[in-house]
């Protein structure tokens, strides 16, 4: 085995927990119910707990006198040689040693398959399960890498299990693993808080009550207020909460923190390329995009191949379920505001243009109440006046009335005056919201 420099040691040995961390107590059920699987994969994208979720489960596995190993996986890694001997480390780190002596590593043969004999020879006859973590797999990119894997996999060991955490698609085979029911699953909505976890992770945050006046009942509306902002991202809540008022996130107007838009920067958007970055901040102007509106918002006629590629990467780019006509994916509402944000402070005009090409498009398609929404936002006042007009029996039932009255109260005089029926519309929702609010 090759002598590891102190870099590479640190790879093989878990985080320390927080002591802040709030115990994930349904997910690890959930993933000790499934312990016996070949392969458990996690995959969220950043900032869902991956690492601290698989280190809690750790714990639990060693208690019940199960062999962990760890590895922290880097792009030096994304070689079927190198790989071997990482996991080769974590392994006897993790306390096993051969029952006979392990063959070295060939030199003249790269092929994967001549790999696995070292990692066989290593585990035959180890007592008991053994679980191998692997963190980071989106560093393995490489098929000679995915295929040793593979391998590994396949082997026949029943004791090992492997333990994967990604951002992203894995590019390994899983179809006969789900087949065989030797796949265990979790995804973005079992990493995702409960509300429950949120509370928990409020009532940390706070100095018994007093954050609020005394008041529980306001601990509690600020914990759901953040689990609503947040859909329960855990490094969203940490960021959100850090904030010296955590009622904040509930109120109207709530802007994210600069820790925040420094995070989306600093985990999410500074791997990514010019055209994918401008890709995202296009499709981030509506609540929701199909192939088709991406395609006018982007000028991009593969549009519907970014888009699944973002989501297979773990870019916070889900598919909308149940949507009646299907293929529309949203983004997780707090990067889609850090987007945004970051657009408004180019000042370049980008921004106005694209809600523009929204309204256009969704007016063409049937939704007058979106299309005025970014007509307004755009500042065409063309646009609004033809969809007031055009639909001015649908408009008491349109929900962007504040949005309205906002604009059609900040037109020039000699601009309402070229469209009375956008003025009798703005009296008729402003009668409307009285009425709401009274």
């Amino acid at each position: 085995m090759e002598t590891l420099n102190a870099v590479v040691a640190t790879r093989l040995l878990p985080p320390r927990l927080n002591r802040c961390s709030i115990p994930r107590a349904t997910l690890l059920q959930s993933l000790h119910a499934v312990r016996y699987s070949r392969l458990v994969l996690l995959t969220a994208p950043a900032g869902y707990g991956k690492t601290t979720v698989m280190a809690q489960w750790r714990q639990r596995l060693l208690a019940d006198g199960a062999r962990v190993a760890w590895l922290a996986l880097a792009a030096e890694d994304d070689d079927p040689h190198q790989l071997c001997a990482r996991l080769e480390a974590s392994l006897r780190q993790a306390g096993i040693r051969p029952r006979r002596a392990v063959p070295a590593p060939p030199q003249d043969n790269p092929g994967p398959a001549a790999l696995l004999p070292v990692l066989v020879a290593l585990l035959d006859g180890v007592p008991g399960e053994v679980y191998l973590m692997l963190d980071g797999f989106d560093h393995l990119r490489r098929s000679a890498t995915l295929a040793f894997l593979q391998d590994l996999l396949r082997a026949r060991l029943p004791h090992l299990h492997l333990v994967v955490a990604a951002r992203g698609a894995t590019g390994m085979a899983l179809a006969r693993l789900r087949a065989c029911r030797e796949l265990a699953e979790f995804g973005t909505a079992a990493l995702a808080f409960t509300l429950a976890e949120t509370l928990a992770f409020v009532g940390q945050r706070v100095d018994g009550c007093s954050a609020h006046g005394g008041s529980a009942q306001a601990a509690i509306d600020a914990a759901v207020g953040l689990h609503e902002l947040t859909e329960g991202w855990p490094a969203g809540l940490e960021l959100t909460a850090a904030s010296p008022d955590l009622a904040g996130p509930a109120a109207c107007g709530w802007k994210a923190p600069a820790s925040m838009h420094a995070y989306w920067r600093e985990e999410v958007t500074a791997s990514l390329g010019p055209a994918l970055l401008a890709f995202l901040q296009c499709i981030a102007v509506p609540r929701q995009v199909d192939a088709a509106l991406a395609a006018q918002l982007t000028g991009t006629a593969e549009a519907g191949q970014q888009l699944a590629h973002i989501a297979a990467r773990g870019l916070f780019l889900d598919i909308v379920p149940g949507h009646a006509q299907g293929g529309w994916y949203r983004l997780h509402p707090l990067l889609r505001g850090h987007l945004l944000h970051e657009l408004a402070r180019a000042g370049t005009g980008v921004l106005p243009a694209l809600h523009v090409r929204a309204a256009a498009w969704l007016a063409r398609h049937g939704e007058p109440a979106e299309a005025i929404a970014h007509a307004l936002q755009g500042d065409d006042f063309d646009c609004v006046q033809a969809l007031v007009e055009g639909n001015a029996g649908q408009l008491p039932g349109i929900h962007p009335l504040r949005e309205f009255l906002q604009w059609a109260r900040a037109l020039p005089h000699c601009a309402a005056a070229r469209c009375h029926r956008a003025g009798l519309a703005g009296r008729r929702h402003d009668g409307a919201g009285r009425v709401a609010g009274g």
